[in-house]
């Protein structure tokens, strides 16, 4: 029988995202788990005519590029945000990208990169297959949100 568990963190004034992060990767590192892999989704809002998030992390990190989608993850047309992402929906699915380049992000949130959505999910193989979310919900990589199944990290 698997059990999954989903332990949400939420980054404060006291502990920021990217000091967040780093303590989240170095504690896979001290349980003897190795590097996760790690997904991410980093998405604008629905609503056009504001600034974009996504333009200005595409600025500082042209690497991006590839992993980002504007493809719904809701049926029946409804418009999926701009956003970052290696979930399944990407055209980078289940690609890596350097941690140092997460965390730097992660350090603009949310002055420098004010996205609407954030989620990041870290896996390790102990805690049994990386299964690609079903996109059932818009929390399931991000129109609104992001919460995915594991260990993850919301903003």
């Amino acid at each position: 029988m698997r059990v999954a568990l989903l332990t949400e963190f939420v980054a404060s004034k006291k502990e920021p995202l990217a000091e967040m992060l780093q303590r989240i990767q170095q504690s896979f590192a001290g349980a003897g788990l190795g590097e996760p892999a790690i997904r991410f989704n980093f998405g604008d809002g629905p609503l056009r005519g504001h600034v974009s998030s996504v333009d200005r992390a595409l600025k500082r990190h042209p690497e991006l590029e590839r992993f980002v989608t504007s493809v719904s993850p809701m049926p029946a047309g409804i418009p999926g945000a701009r956003r970052i992402s290696n979930g399944p929906l990407s055209p980078a699915a289940g690609e890596a990208v350097p941690f140092a380049t997460l965390r730097a992000i992660a350090s603009g949130v949310p002055r420098s990169f004010p996205f609407h959505a954030i989620a990041i999910h870290f896996h390790s193989p102990e805690f049994g297959e990386l299964i690609p979310a079903a996109t059932r919900s818009p929390w399931m990589l991000s129109l609104s949100g992001g919460n995915d199944a594991g260990n993850s990290l919301e903003r």
